[in-house]
Parts: C-alpha cells; structure tokens; sequence
C-alpha cells in the first residue's frame, strides 16, 4: 500500500519540503478527477465523468484502460484488483473477471470516495444528492468498511454529542496517526474546507486555508505522507498548501508562479508527487526535503 501513503525520507519531519518538476503531459482537457500512483513514473488517471480508468506513464503514453461501464468516484488498485465508488448502484464495487461485485452497499447515500484504511479494509465518504443541492440539513458520513462489506465504524456524529461531523464529505484520507483528513464541502463562507477527525471521531481542527490568503479557499484532494504531514490541494489559488499532523501551516509546495494551473488531485509513491488538474495536465514532481 505504500503508493497510497507515499515515503519520503525519514528523520526530517521537521524539514521543509521541496519539490522539483519532473515531467508535464496533457490528457484531453477534462479535469483529471483523481490518480493513483503505481510507480515513479506511471500513473492510474481518471479524468471528469468519464467511465475509464487509463494507466500511463509519465511521457503520456496510455499502457493500460479499464471501463467500468458506469460513472465513478475514484478507485483504488492494487495489482489486478479494483475497487471503486459506483454513483449509479450507490455501492463500492470490486471490477472482477466476471464483472463487478458489491463490496458495501451505501444506500440510501452516495459514495463519492474511497481510500484503503491504515488499520485495514477501506474508508468511504458518502454524500446526499449534488454539490449544488447542499444546504443546512444536508449531512454526509464516512463510514469503515472491511473488504467483506461489514461496517466496522461510522463517523456521522461528533463523539459524545449529536452534531454532525460533515456536511458533503467528497475526498477522504488517512494520516500516520490514524487520524481522519476529510474534505467537506459547506453551506459556510469556507465553502470546500479540510477537516481532521481523531480515530475515535472527535473533530481535531479544521483548515480553510492560510491567514494570509486573500481570496476563498477551494480544497480539491489531500494526501498524507509517511511523516504525518498533509498536503491538499487548493485549485482556487494555484497553490499546494503543506500542514503539519497538527493542522498547523507550514509552507505552499508548490505555487501558481512555478506554472500551476487548478490542482484538483493528488497522489504519492514514495517521494514521487502526481498532481491532476482541471484542464487535463498531469504534472510528476520529485519531492526532496531542504
């Protein structure tokens, strides 16, 4: 699983990180919704309301697709093994010889994400209805799965209270610590915000981007490496924002004045960073520690 999580050299955690750009392809001009990295150099890709998942490597050339015949989330793959967020059956489904077979049926929510869990089995961020239908009473889940469908936790409520933990819960993952980074989409002034929930479902901190920003914050993808520290997306300003396990800001990796363009996913292997955006380029960055 270390193409989920990433590795990068251990022992500098308190460094600051750099990245170096390695390659730079365009895939059509749909937005790439979300990838998974297999190695340095190539990567699974999922571009806006398509049915297909394309390997390429990091020159653009397509080494492998997959349709899966119905509009999808994201997936995650290992080996030959598919598991993706079916919108239509409102269920994670595994791709098989035979065809797709349900994992964990969602009703009556939509899953719209999927990651593999560091304590095993999977996390799914589940949504009620579209984006532009939220409003106060909307309330979403995430919920623990393992790979037999059986729900092992559900995070929809504040631990010990009855507030609601999300609103459109739409990217989720996992941190070293085992705490939860969920990006929400809100009724609020934040609009997209990343929260960070406790295993046990208390809310630890919520970023909506950097004091010093003067425009909105619009969080489309986070990942964490094996330090602990949190790197999301913001496609609003260009920008990739690093955090600390804390929440605490530490520094933008990457900015709109190295040439980036609406970042809309992420994905690591080992100190490779693949960055999706919104016009259909893939960027791969190598990321050292300074």
């Amino acid at each position: 699983m270390k193409y989920m999580f990433g590795r990068l050299a251990s022992g500098g955690k308190d460094k600051q990180l750099y990245a170096r750009s390695v390659s730079y392809v365009r895939f059509g001009t749909q937005m790439i919704f979300s990838m998974i990295a297999t190695a340095e150099n190539t990567v699974w890709i999922h571009p806006f309301c398509s049915e297909m998942n394309v390997l390429i490597d990091n020159t653009g050339e397509i080494i492998e697709q997959i349709d899966y015949k119905r509009k999808y989330g994201n997936a995650i793959i290992e080996g030959k093994r598919h598991i993706i967020t079916s919108y239509s059956d409102k269920s994670v489904v595994e791709s098989t010889e035979l065809g797709l077979v349900t994992v964990y049926s969602t009703v009556p929510f939509i899953p719209f994400s999927v990651c593999q869990s560091r304590g095993g089995g999977l996390l799914v961020s589940l949504i009620e209805g579209d984006r532009s239908d939220i409003t106060s009473l909307t309330k979403g889940e995430v919920h623990h799965v393992d790979l037999k469908g059986s729900l092992i936790k559900r995070y929809a409520k504040e631990k010990d209270s009855d507030s609601a933990l999300f609103t459109w819960p739409h990217k989720v993952a996992q941190n070293v610590n085992l705490d939860l980074c969920v990006l929400d989409s809100t009724t609020g002034k934040e609009g997209n915000i990343l929260k960070i929930i406790s295993v046990d479902g208390r809310p630890r901190f919520t970023y909506s981007g950097h004091p010093g920003m003067e425009t909105g914050f619009i969080a489309g993808d986070v990942v964490c490496d094996s330090t602990g520290r949190i790197l999301v997306t913001d496609h609003l300003n260009n920008n990739i924002h690093v955090l600390s396990a804390d929440g605490d800001f530490l520094h933008y990796l990457i900015k709109a004045q190295d040439d980036l363009r609406e970042p809309c996913s992420l994905s690591l292997y080992d100190d490779t960073l693949w960055v999706g955006c919104r016009n259909g380029t893939i960027r791969n960055y190598r990321i050292k520690l300074k």
